[in-house]
């Protein structure tokens, strides 16, 4: 992936250059007040520093639905979404008595008339009313959501209305504009309705928004067009249930994160025990280069990085032993970020490690033969039920693996009769209330009762062979068959179609004989086997733009195709991290992924289980919100667990997982 290639530096580009330095232009020492909704401080806190909105010339950032003294020596930014509420809370701060000298409206999306209208009574007092296409969240540098945290109750349950389709075109719409792309739109044929009819509204608003935005209709002119490729998320109900070992994916689903924030007990020098959070985001540079790698060389690589670290500032910290580190490293505060980076890491490898008990081992490795179809020595599974008993009548295994076991095994086989269904309902004494978990997937399209007349079965899709070197990690994302055949221009056009007929998917992406060789010996080689020399793909995807060997070879930013992918209603971990994957084995093109909202497993399971209520499941509910009107900007990722001797001691090589490798 390309430095500069980031979701996030895109937006985090927006706010300061056609947000803060708009109003700030041509006036000296203009100290400004930024308002922002919900929406908008999620979006600055995940993407700017307060220090660089304070350098920037903004004095204090404030919400809009709390309490405001008057400032009127000052000019306001309100950076909000464009929505009836939040125009009337912005002539709220005018009713009585002005609250600023000057307004500069920011709407992050299109606004209506209905709410432009509201704002009429400010005339006044509005210096600039603008509208933006930052209606979204970039959750990560090539991730995003719509910030929509009941996505698969909207579109797939049958007491939802479905309304909100337009509006969520348009997010989709900003997520292009905001990376200058004007793609050809492509969606999974053969599905719901509402798939086809989404992809055509982003097509009207994509091409509404290309009028006035000249990197949009540069990008509709090249020679590489980019692509966005809608997806139903019934393409693969498999891979948002699965036990994932790589690092991310396995501490989401095993620990205890909400949001991006871990909590986990810290043991301090003098022997007293706190409660510690930790928010794990991209200004993590361990968290960064980790969160991937399989969980058998985890804590081993973070080892190696604190031992370079050590050595790159052993001036400052000399000849001191464990013991004494860290009281070293607290007197250094430029390095005390740092330092508790490598701690934290070691705690989290450690605490997963505990967490994936030898009943989690279980499930992991029965869930793998029935998704593959066969075991870990390629025998073909012939006794599915068999298979899965182990798991349901082990009183040590949670409610919820039990349910993702029943959930992978009736997606693998396109239902079970109902005796069958009934017999392993029986075994495993899931109530009655919690199958839903089961027979709501029939809301997504599965086949449940495999006995039940005219029941259309999901579309599979061909799955690229490939080695792996971890037996309990064989699976591997369909999501990532289909980027890659979509970047070699051989996804189907039947069965994802584009929404104009002279899209040119011909010119799309033609991979050449390089590109074939690469990508085959990855697969050859399995995602986490270790090689001992570059490959070209490998040096290509270093970073560019310092020296790196992979500059000249590479596509410039500007010329480098996009490949977009947006599922409906929820992207797993697990897929995600093949986006990035696929963006290294393809440097000329930049992969992103996104969907309404990223889900762990077990809170699919719940969002699934939902379906049927009135009111959706939702997985956010239980964080921790803050109630004092100051607005939190994350900075990065907080104290360490452990110590300094946790983070000197060296790691047991592989541990339990060193044993899975083929």
């Amino acid at each position: 992936m390309a430095e500069g290639s980031s979701l996030l530096s895109y937006v985090r580009e927006e706010i300061f250059t056609n947000v803060i330095k708009t109003v700030q232009k041509g006036k000296d020492e203009n100290w400004l007040v930024m308002v922002v909704d919900s929406v908008a401080l999620r979006l600055v806190s995940t993407c700017c520093r307060m220090t660089e909105i304070v350098e920037a010339g903004v004095t204090i950032v404030e919400a809009l639905e709390k309490s405001r003294k008057p400032l009127l020596e000052f000019e306001a930014i309100y950076l909000v979404a464009p929505t009836l509420e939040n125009a009337k809370m912005i002539v709220a701060d005018f009713a009585l008595k002005p609250k600023y000298r000057k307004i500069h409206i920011f709407f992050l999306d299109t606004c209506p008339d209905d709410v432009l209208r509201e704002t009429a009574p400010l005339k006044r007092v509005i210096a600039t009313c603008k509208e933006l296409s930052l209606n979204f969240h970039p959750a990560e540098s090539h991730v995003f959501t719509l910030d929509r945290p009941a996505a698969i109750w909207e579109a797939y349950s049958k007491k939802s209305s479905g309304e909100n389709i337009g509006d969520i075109a348009s997010q989709i719409a900003c997520v292009c504009a905001t990376l200058g792309e004007s793609p050809i739109v492509r969606y999974q044929a053969g599905g719901r309705p509402a798939n086809s009819k989404l992809a055509l509204l982003v097509q009207q608003r994509l091409d509404l928004l290309r009028t006035y935005n000249s990197r949009m209709m540069a990008s509709a002119s090249s020679k590489k067009r980019s692509q966005l490729l809608i997806l139903d998320r019934n393409f693969d109900l498999i891979s948002p249930l699965v036990h994932e070992l790589t690092y991310q994916a396995a501490a989401y689903d095993l620990l205890d994160i909400k949001g991006n924030v871990y909590s986990f007990k810290f043991d301090a020098a003098n022997g007293q025990t706190t409660e510690r959070k930790a928010t794990l985001d991209e200004s993590d540079e361990v968290w960064v280069k980790q969160r991937h790698n399989h969980l058998s060389v985890v804590s081993e690589n973070v080892n190696v990085m604190f031992r370079e670290f050590k050595k790159k500032h052993e001036v400052e910290l000399g000849s001191a032993s464990s013991s004494q580190m860290k009281n070293l490293v607290q007197s250094m505060p430029q390095r005390r970020s740092e330092f508790a980076q490598f701690s934290l890491h070691l705690d989290m490898a450690t605490a997963i490690n505990k967490a994936f008990s030898r009943k989690i081992e279980m499930c992991t490795r029965v869930e793998q033969n029935i998704v593959m179809g066969e075991d870990e020595d390629g025998v073909k599974i012939k006794d599915y039920i068999g298979q899965i008993a182990s798991v349901l009548v082990d009183r040590g295994i949670s409610m919820d693996n039990k349910l993702r076991a029943m959930m992978l095994m009736v997606l693998s086989l396109d239902g079970l009769k109902p005796n069958e269904m009934q017999q392993l309902f029986d075994t495993s004494n899931i109530p009655y209330t919690r199958r839903g978990a089961i027979t709501n997937l029939e809301d997504l399209g599965a086949v449940v009762d495999s006995a039940a007349q005219g029941k259309k079965k999901l579309k599979k899709f061909k799955r690229t062979k490939r080695d792996f070197e971890f037996k309990l990690s064989r699976w591997v994302p369909i999501i990532k068959d289909l980027m890659e055949d979509a970047i070699k221009n051989k996804l189907s056009t039947d069965d994802f179609p584009a929404t104009k007929e002279s899209a040119g998917l011909g010119a799309a992406a033609e991979a050449d004989d390089d590109d074939e060789e690469e990508v085959a010996s990855a697969r050859k080689r399995g995602g986490w086997a270790k090689t001992k020399q570059k490959t070209a793909a490998a040096a290509a995807a270093e970073p560019r733009g310092k020296g790196g060997k992979g500059a000249a070879a590479a596509a410039s930013l500007a010329d480098r195709p996009r490949l977009i992918v947006y599922i409906t209603g929820s992207v797993s971990l697990n897929e995600m991290r093949s986006a990035y994957e696929v963006s290294k084995a393809f440097p000329d093109w930049d992969v992103y992924i996104g969907s309404g909202t990223i889900l762990k497993p077990t809170s699919f399971l719940d969002c699934i289980e939902a379906l049927d209520s009135e009111k959706p499941f939702n997985p956010e509910k239980g964080h921790d919100d803050d109630d004092d009107g100051a607005i939190r900007v994350v900075a990065g990722s907080a104290a360490p667990s452990g110590g300094a001797a946790a983070a000197a001691a060296p790691a047991k090589k592989g541990g339990r997982y060193a044993e899975q490798t083929v």
